[in-house]
This record gives structure tokens, C-alpha cells and sequence, in this order.
């Protein structure tokens, strides 16, 4: 049986042909079309915890980073959904400064209405494609979120191995990228020949898959990309303590976790 769905809203985006924010019980997502796949999801009980587990992998990286004190002070989100990175941010760097890009003004909109994305001024938002907004301005960020899904797949331009290097000058010397994928791991094909690029260009490449399937098997999975050599660790004993994950998230997501070689 299914779980019982209220539409909230529903309307044409500009971009994708159906938008739809469903609430079910007490989490709210946002669909493209009723036969869309999640784009993102908020819980509405007052818990904090990320609805999608590489969300919550995302900010164990954040929490991570908050305790060695590593303070960004710049990020840019490429894909804003339902706005779960930028309010995950705000709520651990309250002086970061906040940008995001979205390629659907009505997805935008959404967010800022129904899932509590953190608005302007504490926001800088550019409606547009991801790529043309990092190969049209010169501003450098000390984190980066490349979470650009569609209906169904990853846009697949920030999966080409060129990506990489506009991504890589777009960050600080020691900044972070952090990208949600769809792959197995080891990775295959185009993929592998993507993270082979970014291998070439970063210090460290990590990939964390997230679902409880067999690392192999395609699913959701956390990559970053950075020069620092530390995070590996940083973020490994994070994962072992952190509120915000399962039990069988922080038991076995350590073991998850690898360097791409």
C-alpha cells in the first residue's frame, strides 16, 4: 500500500514541464512530474536530520569541518532543490556568505516558499545554468555542491572530465567540491573517466557511497574533491559519532568511504 500523499502545489516550471511539492506525514518533498523522481526533502516535525542520505553524508562533512574549525567563508550551491546544503550551511556558518544557482526560476521560488531556504540578503541566488554561471564570472568559493539532478539522472555536463577543471579553478587553494553522483564503486565508463580527470587535478578524491546496497551496485554517491589531505580522516571519525546519521550509517559508512586511486 501506498503511503498516503497531500499536493500542496503543483504548477508548470519554466524548466521542467510539472513541479509538485507532496507532503507525506511529516516530510515534505518536491517532485518533477508524478512520475519524477525525490528532487529533495524537508522533514516538518522540528528534527533536523536530512531526509536523503547523502544529504546527511554532506553535512557530517560540514559538521566535520566546524570541528577542526575549518571555516568557509564562501559557497556556492550548483542546484538548489529544496535548499537542504544552503540551510545545513547557515545553520553551521552563520557567516558564510551563501550562493545559489538554479536553472528553474519556479523550483527557486518553491524553495524559498515551502522548505525554508535560506532568502536574500543571507542568500545571493542566479537563475541559469550552473556551468555558464562558473565560465562567466571570476569569483573563487571555499565550498562548492555540484547536486545538479534532473528528473531522473544527473545533468551530464558536470560529469564530463572538462568540468573539472573550470570546477577546480572556481575554488580556493584548499577549498572543497563536493558532488552527488550516480555510479557503483570502482566506477565505470564515462564516470571512471571522469574521476580519473579529477584525480589528475586534486590531491584527494573521495567517494562515499550511501545506499545499503553493495558499493558496486549504481546508486547515490557522495564524491569530493580537494587538495587538502586531511578530510579523509576529519570526516571519517565524524561519521562515527554523528546524530545526524543511522547506526548502520556510522557503522559502516567509515568502511564505505575511499580514496580513488
Amino acid at each position: 500500500m501506498h503511503e498516503r500523499e497531500n499536493l500542496l502545489y503543483q504548477s508548470e516550471g519554466l524548466v521542467h514541464p510539472i513541479v509538485e511539492v507532496i507532503q507525506r506525514r511529516d516530510v515534505r518533498y518536491l517532485r518533477f512530474g508524478s512520475g519524477g523522481g525525490w528532487q529533495g526533502a524537508m522533514r516538518t516535525d522540528g528534527l533536523g536530520r536530512p531526509v536523503f542520505a547523502y544529504q546527511r553524508a554532506f553535512l557530517t562533512l560540514l559538521e566535520s569541518m566546524a570541528a577542526e574549525i575549518i571555516q568557509p567563508e564562501s559557497f556556492l550551491s550548483m542546484g538548489v532543490g529544496t535548499g537542504t546544503a544552503l540551510r545545513n550551511l547557515s545553520q553551521l556558518f552563520p557567516e558564510c556568505h551563501l550562493n545559489g544557482v538554479e536553472l528553474d526560476k519556479k523550483v527557486l521560488d518553491i524553495a524559498l516558499k515551502y522548505f525554508d531556504c535560506p532568502s536574500p540578503p543571507q542568500a545571493e541566488f542566479w537563475v541559469g545554468d550552473g556551468i555558464e554561471y562558473l565560465s562567466t564570472q571570476e569569483r573563487v568559493f571555499d565550498l562548492i555542491f555540484v547536486d545538479a539532478y534532473l528528473k531522473n539522472r544527473v545533468y551530464s555536463p558536470c560529469v564530463q572530465p572538462q568540468f573539472v577543471q573550470l570546477l577546480a579553478s572556481r575554488l580556493k587553494t584548499d577549498g572543497i567540491a563536493v558532488l552527488n553522483l550516480i555510479t557503483g564503486v570502482p566506477p565505470k565508463g564515462g564516470m571512471g573517466k571522469f574521476l580519473n580527470a579529477a584525480k589528475e587535478q586534486f590531491a584527494s578524491v573521495l567517494l562515499l557511497p550511501v545506499s545499503t546496497s553493495p558499493a558496486v551496485m549504481e546508486q547515490n554517491v557522495l564524491g569530493v574533491f580537494t587538495n587538502r589531505t586531511d578530510i579523509i580522516q576529519l570526516w571519517t571519525q565524524q561519521m562515527r559519532h554523528s546524530l545526524n546519521l543511522s547506526f548502520w550509517q556510522r557503522t559502516w559508512w567509515p568502511y564505505r568511504l575511499v580514496n580513488f586511486e
